[in-house]
């Protein structure tokens, strides 16, 4: 019996203690995490085949997708091709050791979607006419994520690389809609997947 007391004073004894325990803010009590990228560390660590920059770079500049008749661009279109620039900004690693492995990321990028087919026809005519076209004729625009990675052995003859991205763009009408891309080319094999879906 007294133990059965005993146990019931204890945890009593724990739930008042407990609550008078000062609480301070939460955000005091969890240190902030870094941001992931590649290029925390050094660009050249040690004597490692790695190599880390952060640049502007035409590294999946414009995507395709035939089956949907679908181009986009992963900059300002009017900008990348009526103004000379910027192209997009990636987090880049390299390795070479052997056989090359890259990884790249970007993000918030711009996104704009076009009918490939209008945007060709547009292509071949007047340039101004062309630059009025990408300004105005989109029929998606809005922000992405990309992720792009490839693997080479040392003369290129095996490998693939690929890029995916995903984001949220807008209509005409100011209508969201869900972004995913996905395009990847295996050497041997050609355009294993080349997909723009919108939805």
């Amino acid at each position: 019996m007294s133990r059965r007391i005993t146990l019931a004073f204890l945890v009593a004894l724990l739930a008042v203690s407990c609550d008078q325990q000062p609480v301070g803010p939460q955000s005091e009590q969890v240190a902030e995490l870094p941001t992931l990228s590649f290029i925390n560390g050094p660009q050249n660590p040690g004597n490692s085949p790695i190599d880390r920059s952060f640049d502007e770079w035409c590294y999946w500049c414009a995507t395709t997708d035939l089956v949907r008749d679908l181009y986009a661009t992963h900059q300002n279109p009017w900008e990348y091709f009526c103004n000379g620039g910027p192209l997009v900004q990636w987090d880049w690693q390299e390795i070479n050791n052997g056989k090359q492995i890259i990884n790249a990321q970007t993000r918030g990028q711009p996104l704009y979607i076009f009918d490939m087919s209008d945007l060709f026809e547009a292509f071949a005519g007047e340039w101004e006419a062309f630059c009025t076209f990408v300004a105005d004729e989109w029929l998606y625009q809005g922000t992405h994520d990309m992720n792009a990675n490839e693997t080479w052995n040392g003369d290129f003859s095996k490998g693939y690389t690929q890029m995916m991205g995903t984001g949220l763009v807008y209509d005409h009408a100011g209508t969201p809609y869900e972004y995913s891309e996905k395009q990847k080319y295996m050497e041997g094999k050609g355009w294993t997947h080349e997909y723009i879906i919108v939805e």
